[in-house]
């Protein structure tokens, strides 16, 4: 349920301004291989989503954005992960609107380990992991932050990285943490986060189940 939370700026009996804030209140855990809504077990179901328009390549308009969300609701999905990188505010006040849970992520993409491990790389995305919560931890849509995609996670070097930016993200807010990865066989980092995605080429279920 959607609650509206009125905040005015009064002198006297005049009104002087007034903001309306839409929220919500949920609850998201992980409890083994099940992802619970407000003690529900639920199956997500959902998309990874691009900026990619036809004319327009990844510049986007309020009426193709709306279309955009509603399309993947029609689909039944019920969530999408947003990748790589902090999509625009009006996409998430969109699926706080349509109830379609939302990952969210770093840009941190096909990142090497040995520029992974450095201290500078490291505080530059903790300071953008911050700015990413900051602008968005109010938005009921979010269900978990993702702090990169198909970095090495099989390279020893990355464990700084994810445990950083995994303390890092739990010291701002409680909602679950993750990266996706390749590296589905020797990853090492996997017990860090809250739960791992698979990146899998794969076009059938038979195929995906193969190839994990």
């Amino acid at each position: 349920f959607f609650y509206t939370l009125k905040i005015r700026l009064v002198s006297g009996k005049m009104m002087i301004d007034e903001i309306q804030l839409p929220f919500g209140i949920r609850d998201f855990k992980i409890v083994g291989n099940e992802f619970f809504l407000n003690g529900t077990r639920l199956n997500l179901k959902g998309i990874t989503r691009f900026d990619q328009y036809e004319g327009s390549a990844s510049v986007m308009d309020y009426v193709t954005a709306k279309k955009d969300i509603e399309q993947i609701k029609n689909l039944g999905a019920n969530s999408l992960r947003m990748s790589h990188f902090p999509n625009h505010p009006y996409l998430l006040k969109l699926c706080d609107e349509m109830g379609l849970l939302v990952f969210e992520e770093l840009p941190v993409f096909n990142t090497p380990a040995h520029l992974l491990s450095q201290i500078n790389y490291i505080e530059n995305a903790k300071a953008y992991a911050r700015e990413m919560i900051q602008r968005d931890d109010w938005h009921a849509c979010i269900a978990g932050w993702g702090i990169g995609n198909d970095f090495d996670s099989a390279d020893p070097r990355s464990k700084r990285f994810v445990q950083e930016l995994v303390t890092t993200i739990r010291s701002l807010d409680g909602r679950p943490v993750y990266y996706t990865t390749q590296m589905v066989t020797n990853d090492v980092c996997q017990a860090i986060p809250d739960f791992v995605g698979i990146n899998v080429d794969a076009h059938t279920p038979q195929e995906f189940e193969r190839k994990i």
